[in-house]
């Protein structure tokens, strides 16, 4: 979801108090898009599962969703962080090994076109897996994630990851991953980066690292 997402998001979500009949060109004129391109912002919406939207004869019915809610209170708690604190949220964890999937993961293409497009960087292909004593899903409830769409093979389907960015040690930016199915123990994150975090700061087993979520 990008920026312009958000924007048509948000007038959708402030306008749905007085009324629920969107037209696309009244959304394209205020957010300054084309009428096809707010067609397809509304189609991205509705698949995330934030809008639910209907036909009629004077315009497209648009409603927000409890999912949609949800988003919008998280929005509001990221723009209320943003403006009144000037601290990052800090996790301290320690290295430990995973299940080994990570790798794999990671450098699936449809995954891995998607994490250098939407994260700003090519990751190594792996993940660093950490063991953390803070409850890690407390720290980012109210941060928005950068979600990586799952895909379907003839074999399998994959379930989305949710990201979210940090700087790792205050020197690499790196992101959180948290996979939509997951084996994980809830107290292990994973963490990708543009470099080989092992080889980079020397970590072995137990060694202590730092993070901000930004």
């Amino acid at each position: 979801m990008n920026f312009r997402d958000i924007l048509v998001f948000l007038y959708i979500a402030e306008n749905t108090k007085s009324k629920n009949i969107f037209s696309t060109a009244e959304i394209a004129e205020v957010v300054g898009s084309s009428q096809q391109t707010i067609s397809r912002k509304l189609r991205e919406l509705e698949k995330f599962g934030l809008i639910a939207r209907r036909p009629t004869v004077k315009g497209t019915e648009i409603l927000l969703t409890p999912e949609g809610k949800s988003f919008l209170k998280k929005i509001y708690a990221s723009s209320k962080a943003a403006l009144f604190s000037s601290e990052w949220p800090t996790i301290t964890g320690f290295v430990c090994t995973g299940l080994g999937e990570g790798s794999y993961y990671v450098s699936l293409p449809q995954y891995y076109e998607q994490f250098k497009s939407k994260l700003g960087f090519q990751p190594f292909r792996g993940t660093l897996n950490l063991k953390t004593k803070r409850p890690v899903d407390k720290i980012v409830d109210n941060k928005i994630p950068i979600v990586i769409d799952g895909f379907v093979t003839k074999k399998r389907s994959f379930g989305k990851i949710f990201c979210y960015p940090i700087l790792i040690e205050d020197k690499i930016r790196g992101a959180l991953i948290f996979p939509e199915r997951s084996n994980q123990l809830k107290d292990v994150i994973e963490i990708i980066a543009p470099v080989n975090l092992r080889k980079e700061f020397g970590l072995r087993d137990g060694s202590k690292i730092s993070l901000k979520v930004i």
